[in-house]
């Protein structure tokens, strides 16, 4: 009955990464670049307990788009941090930021810890990379305080485990 629009981005060659609040409820999928290429995907699934949806590309797909490394280290509070996206289903855009902290998540419906950050997202942001100084990905951008305007990120650990545990998905 609408369109979602949301943000996401490539790790292991093989899934494009988003929040499953981008993909839920969708019966049609359609993916561009940042430079306005369409690319076809495969099914999307979403994590049981977690706001992130896992895109499968297929081969075609993974040989022309470049994939983000993920972070080998925990980010520590007070990094510089940046959030990518497409804010308000505009161009491509990058804030910047820094770590503030690791709250619970209950209060923002996630399981466990998510990460705080000063960088500024808004809607559309969601499911886009958020990178350290090393352009690693360290978590992914699924929602703003509204009380605060601080921005919030699923830890990479728990994007990890969704890639690991198909069960998860």
């Amino acid at each position: 009955c609408g369109v979602a629009i949301g943000s996401g981005f490539v790790v292991d060659g093989r899934h494009l990464i988003t929040n499953r609040h981008v993909v839920a409820g969708a019966s049609r999928l359609q993916v561009e670049t940042w430079d306005g290429r369409r690319v076809a995907v495969g099914d999307a699934h979403q994590a049981v307990d977690t706001d992130l949806g896992v895109i499968d590309l297929p081969a075609r797909s993974a040989r022309r788009l470049e994939p983000l490394a993920l972070a080998d280290e925990p980010t520590p509070v007070g990094a510089r941090l940046t959030a990518l996206g497409y804010a308000m289903a505009g161009p491509a855009v990058s804030t910047q930021g820094q770590f503030l902290a690791r709250p619970r998540g209950r209060r923002f419906e996630e399981p466990a810890r998510v990460m705080r950050m000063s960088a500024s997202v808004r809607p559309g942001n969601s499911g886009g990379p958020l990178l350290n100084a090393d352009g690693e990905v360290v978590g992914v951008v699924f929602a703003y305080e509204t009380a605060t305007l601080n921005s919030l990120a699923i830890p990479r650990d728990r994007l990890e485990d969704v890639l690991v545990d198909p069960d998860a998905l």
